[in-house]
């Protein structure tokens, strides 16, 4: 009721516009929206969905795509190959799950369950070994308890995303939540999220370690410090994920392509050397 219904962006208009941000050189664009799987479903006449849409903006000549937001229920198998055999879009899959109890998914009037979620991530890692998962989770929704928390402990444990964020609840008059009976302490969300964000600090690690000795193309987007920044597949823009840190002799502008060598995993950064 907040939001209202899903309205796409007219297909010529997001064409026009990657095409004059393809003419000023810019690199790498993403596509962003409240679900971006469902992209043209309010206007069938057009013969237009987002995997028609990402194929068609493939052939502009960006250095990378990058879609966000997922809505796990409706990504189909045709969005997970086109994306696995993409060498322009990023092997990156952003879905917010909010949660892995059914109890909950039921009261959110999410579609998928916890199991059918399960089995789209095994999925997707299959279809696409190389893919960074990420997800979003929401913390103290009424109604949560003890079972609940624990039941989204064990699914961040079995699936193991490479990146995650975890919001408090936040009541909002308006919303069907705000009169849910069971509304959870604040102390309360507060301990559960740093429970899910203190399991997910070890995965984190774990995940990132796995990157030590590959070597990462991408593109230079700034300085911190005495290092220079990449982005690559494995991170987003506006610092929803961590960074890629990386030394050289080398000067470098922002937008250049380099390629370099990850050499250590921190909790969320990657450090790394530029190679030849």
């Amino acid at each position: 009721h907040i939001r209202g219904r899903f309205v796409s962006r007219p297909y010529e208009e997001i064409m026009e516009e990657a095409r004059g941000l393809a003419k000023k050189g810019i690199k790498e664009i993403s596509l962003i929206s409240q679900d971006t799987t469902v992209y043209g479903i309010d206007h069938p006449e057009w013969g237009k969905d987002i995997v028609s849409l990402l194929k068609d903006l493939e052939s502009l000549g960006f250095y990378s795509i990058r879609l966000l937001y997922l809505y796990p229920s409706e990504i189909k198998d045709e969005l997970i190959e086109t994306i696995a055999q993409s060498k322009v879009i990023a092997h990156y899959f952003d879905v917010p799950v909010q949660c892995a109890s059914d109890h909950l998914l039921t009261l959110m009037k999410r579609h998928a369950d916890a199991q059918e979620t399960r089995d789209l991530f095994k999925k997707i890692r299959k279809m696409c070994p190389d893919a960074i998962l990420r997800t979003t989770l929401i913390s103290g929704f009424p109604g949560e308890n003890e079972e609940d928390q624990k039941e989204t402990l064990d699914f961040l444990s079995e699936v193991e995303f490479d990146k995650m964020g975890c919001f408090l609840y936040s009541r909002e008059e308006g919303t069907a939540a705000y009169s849910l009976p069971g509304q959870v302490e604040e102390k309360v969300k507060e301990r559960r999220k740093d429970e899910l964000m203190k399991l997910q600090a070890k995965i984190s690690y774990k995940k990132a370690k796995e990157h030590v000795g590959e070597t990462m193309e991408g593109i230079v987007v700034g300085k911190q410090g005495g290092s220079y920044l990449l982005r690559s597949y494995w991170n987003a823009p506006d610092d929803i994920d961590g960074n890629i840190l990386f030394s050289t002799s080398k000067d470098h502008n922002e937008g250049e392509i380099v390629k370099v060598k990850i050499t250590q995993a921190l909790v969320y950064d990657l450090l790394g050397e530029e190679v030849e």
